[in-house]
Parts: structure tokens; sequence; C-alpha cells
């Protein structure tokens, strides 16, 4: 037996492993899409309420939508969505509105 099949993980432990990456990716996937529809209709409604706005202030207040979003969301994936994935959602979201 080689030291590479010594550090293996058995078989029944990697698939355990496969499944819950799995169950991870969709639950990112769902998070996100929803993320960035919340941010497309912030950025619709900032745009309604200051129709001579322009993009940062934009950015800047979908960006907290979508903190607040996370925050609503509570435990670590909210505050991972209120610390960094709301900025790029606000960005691009404000890019569609003021290009």
């Amino acid at each position: 037996m080689s030291w590479k099949d010594k550090l293996k993980p058995p078989k029944e432990v990697r698939k355990a492993i496969d499944k819950t990456i799995d169950q991870v990716e969709q639950i990112v996937e769902d998070i996100g899409g929803g993320l960035q529809e919340t941010a497309d209709k912030l950025a619709a409604q900032y745009h309604v309420d200051h129709p001579s706005g322009d993009f940062d202030d934009c950015v800047l207040v979908v960006a907290a939508g979508c903190a607040a979003a996370g925050a609503a969301l509570g435990g670590p994936a909210g505050a991972a969505l209120g610390a960094g994935a709301g900025l790029p959602a606000a960005r691009l979201a404000c890019r569609r509105i003021f290009p």
C-alpha cells in the first residue's frame, strides 16, 4: 500500500463530502440569484425615486440594501452576503440602470 492510498479517505467519506459539496453549491447558487434579483429591484426603485441620480449613489444604496438582506438571512451565509457579495451585485444592477 502506497502512502497516497494511506492518506486517501474511505469511500463513504468521499461520497458524503461530494454530496455535501453539491448541496452547498446549490444553496450558494440559489442565494446568488435571489441576491441579484433583490439588487435589480433596488436599483430600479432607486432610479424611480432619484431620476437624476448617478451610478455611484445607486451602488451605495443598493449595496446597503443587499447588506440588509444578508442580515435578514442571518448566519454565516447572511454574513458573507452582507460583507462582500452585495457590492458586485449592486454594481451589476446599477450598471444596467446607468450605462
